[in-house]
């Protein structure tokens, strides 16, 4: 696969690094949602484990805090089955993401483990619909009550998608890994260290020619001064 192997294999571990990150953002932000009530605009956000959230049928606009949702008075009326599919889904997807990832870097960095590639499909596949069904949240009580636009949290949740999709797909892409190139990668250091052996050669070689030269031309000019 040569340069266009490597540069797939960077493309799929760096999509991997940056769906971990963007997932964990998605899992601890407070803003999936804004919350707006009628005229009042956006009073409080919403996230998958927190929010700055009603305080029974009110929001609690003075605190503007963003605390855990089990922190939020009355919070037990907005997990509904919708919401808890979203939050169970989103760290379904993080841990099936990671599978993902640590398949692929042992496979390309290490050894390659049991159905790599299999599991790495199916790990692929499995996050890309866990993260479709976080977008239950819109069938939430809370917005049903409140009008919804999306925050932050949705926009790590699009990038979460993009970068795992991006990795799983490519994975097919990538050169064979280490353990399976072990005998090319000896081969090349085999080469190299000949290569170094023989320049060292040659240039011990040149250091003679000059030496020899110089004496010559010493015995030379000793002829001619006899």
């Amino acid at each position: 696969m040569g340069l266009v192997g490597l540069f797939f294999e960077l493309v799929v571990l760096c999509c991997c690094a940056a769906a971990v990150v963007t997932n964990s953002l998605l899992l601890s932000s407070c803003e999936m949602f804004f919350l707006s009530s009628g005229f009042n605009g956006v009073v409080g956000s919403l996230g998958l484990y927190r929010a700055s959230f009603p305080d029974g049928n009110q929001l609690d606009v003075d605190s503007g805090e963003c605390v855990t949702l089990d922190d939020v008075d009355g919070i037990d009326q907005y997990k509904d089955t919708a919401f808890n599919c979203a939050r169970v889904c989103a760290v379904i997807a993080f841990f099936c993401g990671l599978v993902l990832f640590v398949f692929g870097f042992f496979k390309q960095c290490l050894c390659p483990l049991p159905c790599t590639q299999l599991l790495m499909d199916i790990s692929g596949a499995a996050v890309q619909i866990m993260l479709a069904l976080v977008y239950t949240l819109w069938l939430t009580e809370a917005c049903n009550r409140y009008k919804c636009t999306y925050g932050d949290g949705g926009t790590y949740l699009f990038l979460t998608q993009i970068f795992w999709l991006a990795a799983s797909c490519f994975t097919r892409c990538m050169r064979p890994g280490r353990w399976e190139r072990r005998d090319e990668i000896r081969a090349n250091k085999a080469k190299k260290q000949e290569e170094k052996e023989r320049q060292q050669a040659q240039q011990a070689l040149e250091e003679e020619r000059k030496k020899n030269a110089a004496l010559e031309m010493e015995n030379q000019q000793l002829r001619e001064e006899a």
